[in-house]
């Protein structure tokens, strides 16, 4: 199971509609996008944020990727502009991955291109997963932030 760039705690589109970093709305929502990460312990031990879902992966005999930067085997994976970083490239290709999962915010065509060469460089499976977000909502979104200066989640 494959699961699009920062599925878990949502992609932040809401950076291409605000003026910059320096925008108090904007530095609200990625103070929340923070908060909302999951922790993951560094030293290999499994009682992280994300155990649930190891366990519930394990016990349905599945394999969840995440957009996270996780690696099991020869399965390997970048996040969006990682894809046109040769280095980073260069040593998932080194590891003689088999599968590679590109994550992405959207799959346009560029994205499109980046896995397919991906693919053809690395000699391996590509499995692309990103965002499916309409405009209206995305919108919509952005603009109640920006009306209430506060996160709002709507059923």
């Amino acid at each position: 199971m494959v699961f699009p760039e920062t599925w878990l705690t949502c992609y932040p589109a809401w950076v291409f509609g605000l003026a910059g970093w320096r925008d108090e709305i904007a530095q609200g929502w990625y103070r929340t996008l923070l908060e909302q990460s999951p922790v993951i312990d560094q030293d290999g031990a499994t009682d992280d944020e994300l155990a649930p879902l190891r366990d519930a992966a394990r016990s349905n005999a599945v394999t969840v990727v995440m957009g996270l930067n996780e690696r099991a085997g020869r399965v390997g994976g970048l996040v969006c502009w990682e894809h046109w970083n040769p280095l980073a490239r260069q040593a998932l290709h080194a590891q003689d991955e088999q599968i590679h999962v590109a994550a992405w915010p959207d799959i346009p065509e560029m994205h499109q291109l980046a896995a397919r060469t991906y693919a053809f460089e690395g000699r391996c499976f590509v499995v692309s997963a990103g965002h499916y977000s309409r405009p209206d909502v995305l919108a919509l979104s952005v603009d109640r932030r920006r009306q209430t200066g506060g996160v709002q989640f709507t059923d």
